[in-house]
């Protein structure tokens, strides 16, 4: 109704600033703003759906939850790219059939990297967004597990957000 309006914007931007606040703290290495019950369920889907709309050579992504995908990385010493999909925005499709599903970055990805890929609609695709700080555009993150043992992110290629160089 058009008089609580005001009142749900306002709880809603409250409640983006806490979480915001908080994440500064701590590095939003653990979310617990998000609860995601079926974090395997939602790559699962993503998956299908990529495969289904983009045909069968796209990057191999991890049929996993995205921190079993990060112990997988740390694991095996490799790279983890780490896609986040975006519906809305305009250059997503562009970016998938140029970018992601061209036969170079497939066979690169597939021999150098391990891939993980969530739509951000969805709630595991949401927390991986915020992890990430990836919002409301399509990415790809490349992490790599420092000396001390921490996620860094080395590159991110995002429309308008560069990449190497960019």
């Amino acid at each position: 109704n058009l008089i609580n309006m005001p009142f749900q914007a306002l709880g809603n931007t409250a409640w983006f600033l806490a979480r915001f606040v908080f994440s500064m703290f701590t590095g939003l290495r653990q979310n617990i703003f998000l609860d995601v019950p079926d974090a395997e369920g939602d790559v699962r889907r993503f998956v299908d759906a990529f495969r289904q709309r983009y045909g069968e050579r796209t990057p191999q992504f991890l049929p996993c939850s995205y921190s079993q995908a990060v112990r997988r990385a740390k694991e095996q010493s490799k790279m983890l790219a780490v896609y986040v999909h975006n519906e809305g925005h305009r250059e997503t499709d562009a970016i998938c059939r140029a970018v992601l599903c061209a036969e170079p970055i497939v066979a690169y990805l597939a021999d150098n990297l391990l891939a993980f890929g969530v739509a951000a609609e969805s709630p595991e695709g949401r927390r991986v967004a915020m992890t990430l700080r990836t919002w409301g555009q399509p990415s790809l993150c490349v992490l790599v597990h420092s000396e001390q043992g921490q996620l860094v992110c080395v590159d991110r290629i995002s429309p308008g957000g560069g990449g190497i160089g960019g």
